[in-house]
């Protein structure tokens, strides 16, 4: 024992200058190595929390595209359902739009009728008709006037796994008149599961309750990948209850996984990623974490360091402050006067930041609602309804639903203004909004075109309902007067109407069914004003 502190004594320097430094090297290096395993053990959590972190979001994101996927592709079925060719088994006609819907709309394999019998009758996908289908699950929930989502069943047309999309028929008289079958390949669920995993061994599945799956079942996950779940891990994400941190996937490897219930909970979507491939890279960051660490320690003096941590930290939470912003999140707690030790300019800096963050947040927010919306009247303003009219027109035109555009005048507006005031003539204007906004259907388009004018988008409406529509706003408005300080108005409007129809692009024909609409308005004004015109081009003025 007295010969190892003899040798001790011996390696230490001689000097007092020497020893300190010795004994000031081993008070720093013990503790960033002590600290560097720790932080290993942390990063390896940290790394585990992250990537389950990961997973919920992408899960989030697959789910979201996965049930807005199979709602269009519902909703798709069941506008074919409620079609008046569907409804009126006119079946030249329903040929027809069968045939121009699987053109327009990718998502299905097969679009087909099935009479009130169970028997295919119409298929312009060219699978041959006459078979029955009187048996499947989704013809008798539909004999029973519900629209059906299967789980992945084995197509008896093809042989091949389909996803069946089935919305009953029904006449006028609400009698069974037979289905729309919409047939979609589950190869889309797994293209969208293949995009949205995009990290190395990373997979996502979805599961039915039957344990079966309902991605991977064909393409170049099929024969690859084994059950996503053992059936106590399936029992548990079917309660709704969270996967264990850790588990054996089915060939044995230890994953970090995630679940997500679909579908109105008949499915579950499951996300893994093999523990080696999350803890990957965290010892080689580590190791050149720690030899930074030490270089800086060593390199570098005591107050150098408390400088760093002076100018680190406020540096560290505008960056925070940033993503907050960038991630549109309010929350972040932006206090200015917060880093008191910190030299004067960084302080200014941040205070400066934190002021200019608020700022910006405010009129970030302000111009959204500005850019979109009318002040005077609260409805969308002409570059709203310009943006909205191209959406509708094309969605219109594609879809081959009518669709009309309705121009409105207040009547004697002028004479409001110069007899009672322009805060009198806003008040009116105001009014006359609300009276349009309350009595249009709840998918019309209601926005401010220009001083006195409006503009309703009806989609769906063909020209004699934009003519009901017309008319129905015109009676509100008459029927109830303006209330003002001194006395109430009446107010009438003139409405012209017009619809869309095939020619140029769906901005050229909004256009062009805004500007026959305003004829129409015209004409409406010149019979005598507070009525409807439709446009009609043999009119005067047209």
């Amino acid at each position: 024992m007295r010969d190892s502190r003899t040798l001790i004594f011996r390696l230490m320097p001689d000097s007092l200058r020497g020893r300190i430094r010795l004994f000031s090297l081993l008070l720093i290096a013990l503790p960033v190595l002590t600290s560097a395993l720790l932080f290993g053990v942390f990063l390896k959590g940290r790394a585990e929390e992250q990537e389950r972190f990961h997973l919920d979001v992408l899960l989030e994101q697959y789910a979201a595209e996965a049930d807005d996927w199979l709602s269009r592709c519902m909703a798709d079925v069941t506008f074919l359902a409620e079609s008046e060719e569907a409804r009126g088994l006119d079946m030249e006609r329903l040929r027809v739009l069968l045939t121009g819907f699987s053109r327009t709309h990718q998502g299905f394999i097969a679009l087909s009728y099935v009479d009130a019998r169970g028997f295919t009758v119409l298929d312009p996908s060219g699978v041959p008709t006459g078979m029955d289908l009187s048996d499947r699950s989704y013809f008798l929930a539909a004999r029973q006037g519900d629209a059906t989502i299967t789980d992945v069943i084995t197509s008896r047309a093809t042989g091949l796994p389909a996803l069946v999309f089935a919305a009953p028929v029904r006449g006028p008289e609400r009698d069974f008149r037979g289905l729309i079958l919409g047939a979609s390949s589950p190869a889309a669920l797994d293209k969208m599961a293949r995009l949205a995993a995009t990290s190395e061994g990373r997979i996502i599945r979805i599961l039915d309750r039957k344990g079966e799956r309902v991605t991977g079942r064909s393409g170049p996950l099929a024969g690859v990948v084994g059950p996503p779940l053992e059936s106590p891990l399936r029992e548990l994400v079917f309660r709704n209850a969270p996967l264990p941190p850790m588990y054996a996937d089915h060939a044995g490897r230890i994953v970090v996984g995630r679940s997500r219930i679909l579908k109105d909970g008949q499915w579950v979507a499951v996300a893994e990623t093999p523990l080696r491939v999350v803890h990957a890279g965290v010892w080689s960051f580590l190791t050149v974490a720690v030899l930074a660490a030490l270089a800086v320690i060593i390199l570098l003096t005591p107050a150098l360091l408390r400088l760093t941590r002076s100018v680190e930290a406020p540096l560290e939470k505008m960056a925070r402050m940033a993503r907050a912003m960038e991630e549109d999140r309010p929350d972040m707690d932006c206090a200015p006067g917060a880093f008191r030790e910190a030299p004067d300019e960084i302080r200014t800096l941040y205070d400066a930041f934190v002021h200019m963050t608020g700022k910006l947040r405010d009129t970030i927010s302000q111009l959204a609602v500005c850019a979109i919306t009318d002040p005077l009247t609260a409805l969308a303003n002409r570059r709203s309804l310009m943006d909205e009219g191209r959406r509708l027109a094309g969605v219109c035109r594609r879809s081959g639903v009518p669709f009309s555009v309705l121009m409105i005048d207040l009547d004697g507006f002028k004479q409001i203004n110069d007899t009672l005031g322009h805060q009198a003539g806003d008040e009116v204007l105001r009014h006359v909004a609300d009276q349009l906004r309350a009595s249009a259907r709840s998918t019309d388009f209601v926005a401010r075109y220009g001083g006195e004018e409006f503009v309703v988008l009806a989609p769906g409406a063909d020209a004699p309902q934009a003519l009901s529509l017309a008319e129905r706003l015109r009676a509100a408005v008459e029927s109830e007067a303006c209330p003002l300080d001194i006395q109430s108005v009446l107010c009438t409007v003139s409405i012209g109407t017009s619809t869309l129809d095939g020619a140029g692009t769906p901005e050229e024909a909004l256009e062009a069914a805004l500007g026959r609409a305003d004829q129409a308005l015209y004409q409406a004004k010149n019979a005598g004003r507070n009525r409807v015109r439709a446009f009609d081009p043999a009119s005067p003025g047209s």
